[in-house]
């Protein structure tokens, strides 16, 4: 419930979580996995959400729920579910470039202006 930046995940082995989770049950679970961790949600939440010390937000439903969700093609969700998974598996560069390419997308998706974007990723 409290990070230091969006932290989402997939689950398909059948565990449950507590109550310090947000769940979302969809059939489109990895296309929403790349979505919520974008920088723009990551923006989003820091517009939102109650701040911690040390750089730390609450990522309560109340505040997650607010986050909205573009609407894509399916040829972009399913561009935008595989990065996802191929993320899951990934570190270092290889991890930096496919989070790059998410938020490419996903700032597609939205429309910003060039300036908003920077504001965004920056």
């Amino acid at each position: 419930a409290i990070e230091r930046e969006c932290a989402f995940a997939t689950e398909t082995e059948g565990f449950f979580s507590n109550d310090k989770t947000n769940i979302v049950v969809s059939p489109e679970a990895s296309f929403l996995c790349a979505i919520l961790n974008s920088a723009v949600h990551w923006w989003m939440i820091r517009k939102l959400a109650a701040s911690k010390q040390g750089g730390y937000f609450e990522f309560k439903p109340m505040y997650v729920s607010q986050l909205p969700i573009p609407p894509a093609s399916p040829e972009a969700k399913a561009q935008l579910a595989e990065l996802a998974e191929r993320a899951a598996g990934a570190e270092g560069a290889e991890l930096a470039e496919i989070e790059d390419e998410i938020n490419r997308i996903v700032f597609g998706l939205f429309g910003p202006t060039e300036e908003e974007e920077a504001l965004m990723a920056g």
